[in-house]
């Protein structure tokens, strides 16, 4: 019975990991793109006329904005993975100590 709640929770963390892993990918894709539009909006901005030079600041401190929203969206992400990685193994290591015991325990019972 505790075996089958331990597959059951196995299997919800593989599911977990595979969501995960999609929000890592597509934090990835949001921080490059951040980083390539603030890259560009800095040259802009180098050769921004001194009339534009206040609305490219500001595009600036947007596009750096948004850089750091897509690296906290990657690193949780990451944290997120790592912590169910974790759960898995020892949820892993749980049930193969419970077959140990069940196969000590038929080994026992058999002689």
């Amino acid at each position: 019975e505790e075996m089958n709640v331990k597959i059951k929770d196995l299997q919800d963390i593989e599911g977990k990991l595979m969501e995960t892993r999609e929000k890592i990918k597509d934090a990835e894709i949001k921080k490059e793109k951040a980083t390539a539009k603030l890259a560009e909006i800095q040259n802009r901005a180098a050769t921004a006329s001194p009339e534009e030079k206040a609305e490219m600041d500001d595009l600036v401190r947007q596009a750096q904005e948004q850089s750091q929203i897509a690296d906290q969206q990657l690193n949780q992400a990451k944290e997120s993975e790592k912590n169910d990685l974790a759960k898995k193994e020892q949820l892993e290591n749980e049930l193969e100590n419970m077959k140990s015991q069940m196969q000590a325990k038929m080994q026992a019972g058999g002689e």
